[in-house]
């Protein structure tokens, strides 16, 4: 239903009730056509919120936020766990990316996801036993080699699916990156320990000890000699072609 065509009493043309008046009658109701949309009601759409779009790992951000508004700490923990098996960590050591797309900053400035992360990650370590749990055995074993974020977010998560998991690292001490190349001010290494602590809960093997070399764990037809081998005679092929 349009306004357009219908005749207006006099009373109620404009202005009235302090309407600025349009420069025509017709004009008014081109600036006021209620009736083409007062029946129409607003349709909600699930789409991907810019902050989520942002993030490096595809954290349910919008959702832990509402968690907590709300008082649901351990629940937003629980979330947050289900892609990031350590929040502690990247609530230090993460550029936030989710924080330079929030449109909130749009309004005022910007929600800091990042301090958030960190405080459930902290209230994740104090707790006496860990959210997250293993998922039932499907009677097959992984090896992942290296133990750094990579490695540490692939056996956590094929933990949760029920794998076997043992983590292969040359390195004294599990951690990788977030071991060597992060400051102790930035990630202190008793924050990381308690980390990989829990990837040792959910029965993941070698976390923390000092594992082999890559190539020695290896059976022998994988090994250096035998890979050049392949590789000579993937090169012989293509030059035949």
């Amino acid at each position: 239903m349009s306004t357009k065509g219908t005749h207006i009493p006099d009373w109620l043309a404009v202005p009235f009730a302090g309407i600025t008046p349009a420069p025509t009658q017709e004009k008014g109701q081109d600036l006021f056509p209620t009736g083409n949309w007062r029946a129409i009601r607003p349709v909600y759409r699930d789409k991907m919120p810019p902050c989520n779009n942002a993030c490096g790992t595809n954290e349910k951000i919008q959702g832990y936020l509402d968690l907590v508004k709300r008082g649901k700490y351990l629940d937003a923990y629980a979330l947050i766990k289900e892609d990031m098996p350590f929040p502690s960590v990247t609530g230090r050591v993460c550029y936030h990316p989710c924080e330079q797309a929030c449109n909130r900053g749009q309004y005022d400035e910007a929600i800091s996801i990042r301090a958030v992360e960190r405080f459930l990650g902290d209230l994740g370590q104090s707790l006496p036993h860990d959210v997250v749990k293993a998922g039932p055995s499907n009677g097959k074993k992984v090896a992942v080699v290296g133990s750094g974020p990579a490695g540490h977010s692939a056996a956590y998560q094929l933990a949760r699916l029920g794998y076997a998991v043992t983590i292969l690292e040359k390195s004294p001490k599990a951690g990788g990156l977030n071991r060597g190349g992060i400051p102790d001010w930035v990630l202190p290494q008793d924050v990381l320990d308690r980390e990989i602590e829990r990837l040792v809960e959910l029965g993941i093997r070698g976390g923390r000890q000092e594992g082999r070399s890559v190539r020695s764990a290896l059976p022998a037809r994988h090994r250096h000699g035998h890979l050049q081998g392949e590789a000579r005679c993937a090169r012989r092929r293509h030059r035949r072609r």
